[in-house]
């Protein structure tokens, strides 16, 4: 066996790796169903949802070396505003475009929204009418 392995792979074309490539998606593709199959342990299941991941992204790394720092909320951002105020922002924007497709999804008339939520959306509830009409 250790001879025919070696002529496989002396000189030339790595006769071994060009075969193992032949069936690398379908081996990837046993991978992922290994780890999306509920049937098998937890451990397996992540060491093949990691190595389907080091696959496709390379090794897994940690973005840099933990030196405590997080993200400081007072830092003034170039509008005037600081990272505290974005950060508030955002969560806001979020929680009024979950709240506003709960409405939808429910198919409930924008004249029977929250007062806030047609206060913000404005021209969106203006057109979801129109579009009913």
């Amino acid at each position: 066996m250790a001879r025919h392995f070696r002529a496989l792979t002396s000189g030339g074309p790595n006769m071994a790796q060009f075969r193992a490539q032949l069936h690398e998606e379908a081996m990837v593709e046993v991978l992922v169903g290994f780890a999306q199959d509920m049937n098998l342990a937890a451990s397996l299941r992540r060491d093949c949802a990691k190595d389907v991941i080091a696959i496709a992204r390379g090794p897994l790394a940690p973005v840099g070396a933990p030196n405590g720092e997080t993200i400081d909320p007072s830092v003034a951002r170039e509008g005037g505003g600081t990272v505290g105020d974005e950060i508030v922002a955002i969560r806001a924007t979020a929680e009024l475009y979950q709240r506003l497709d709960e409405l939808v999804r429910r198919e409930v008339p924008p004249e029977l929204w929250p007062e806030d939520v047609r206060a913000i959306a404005g021209n969106l509830a203006a057109s979801y009418a129109e579009d009913d009409a």
